[in-house]
């Protein structure tokens, strides 16, 4: 149980730190998607089962639903697509070693993301009877917040490859 806690709290803490901190820091209209990063470095390095990877993905999607999309499912049923793309590719996709291997997976999985968010939000508009359109697809600024997003997983992985590197150094002091 504790090792699925931090993941939840790692997703909450990105998603209060996008809607206060970051909207002020924004590249025409967009910023970095925390909430959405921080699920794909879960889905692509943290090594626990599937239903915990599950469970990270609902919790993930609930609060892309309460913080970033009008609505309720698109977010949702955006990531739970993703999860189950990436569990069904399991054989063709290993977890990623190098960088170079890591970004194109990342960049793969974020475009299918925003990709996926815009039909989705018409269909949720049809079933909920209420009007919602989410204009994901404006390519100047999608751009931008893809590059953003996997500069951002890049420099992630990179502090996450050198950090293994350092502490499973047996010659390391701790202290």
């Amino acid at each position: 149980m504790k090792k699925l806690i931090f993941p939840i709290v790692f997703i909450y803490l990105a998603a209060i730190l996008e809607n206060s901190f970051l909207n002020y820091f924004l590249v025409q209209g967009r910023s970095l998607d925390l909430i959405l990063t921080t699920f794909l470095l879960i889905l692509f390095l943290y090594r626990r089962s599937y239903n915990h990877l599950l469970l990270i993905g609902l919790w993930a999607g609930f609060i892309l639903d309460i913080f970033r999309y009008p609505g309720f499912g698109t977010g949702l049923t955006a990531i739970l697509i993703l999860f189950f793309l990436y569990q069904g590719s399991q054989r063709w996709i290993t977890r990623p070693k190098k960088i170079s291997g890591f970004l194109i997976w990342f960049l793969i999985y974020n475009l299918l993301f925003y990709v996926l968010v815009t039909p989705l939000s018409h269909a949720n508009s049809f079933f909920f009877h209420y009007f919602s359109s989410v204009p994901t697809i404006i390519l100047e600024s999608l751009g931008i917040q893809v590059f953003l997003n996997t500069v951002l997983a890049g420099l992630i992985f990179l502090l996450y490859r050198k950090s293994k590197k350092v502490f499973l150094r047996k010659d390391a002091e701790i202290f």
